[in-house]
């Protein structure tokens, strides 16, 4: 199957209108002190337009344990052309649950998943399993 340029470009127009939440995107970078290459951690990416997922389920019992325990699975939308890579650290900002001033929440990248028209990014939260 052919891939339509215009196609996905009006598409990606139209997903990025339910684009309600912001992000900043933390990757550790090099840089040279004398002879010495050290990484620290800078923002790559700011202001980039996103949607927060948010599913909550039950996993599977253990055997070693008594109660199923609670989890739950964030995904973040947003267009192909940002560089988003596993591991990067995201601080988003933006209504998930419609409140209107929220402090940004930060998750660490995991999978991620691009497509022609977005990409879907697995959010990990930390601490968390």
């Amino acid at each position: 199957m052919l891939f339509n340029r215009g196609l996905a470009a009006r598409m990606n127009a139209a997903l990025a209108q339910t684009y309600d939440s912001t992000a900043t995107v933390y990757r550790n970078v090099d840089y040279k002190d004398g002879n010495l290459t050290k990484q620290r951690r800078e923002a790559v990416l700011t202001d980039v337009p996103c949607r927060r997922s948010s599913k909550a389920g039950l996993s599977a019992l253990f055997a070693t344990t008594d109660a199923a325990k609670i989890t739950r699975s964030e995904k973040l939308f947003t267009s192909p052309k940002w560089d988003i890579k596993s591991g990067d650290e995201l601080f988003v900002q933006g209504p998930i649950n419609a409140e209107p001033v929220r402090d940004a929440d930060r998750y660490f990248a995991g999978e991620t998943q691009v497509y022609g028209t977005h990409q879907e990014i697995k959010l990990e939260m930390p601490g968390r399993a």
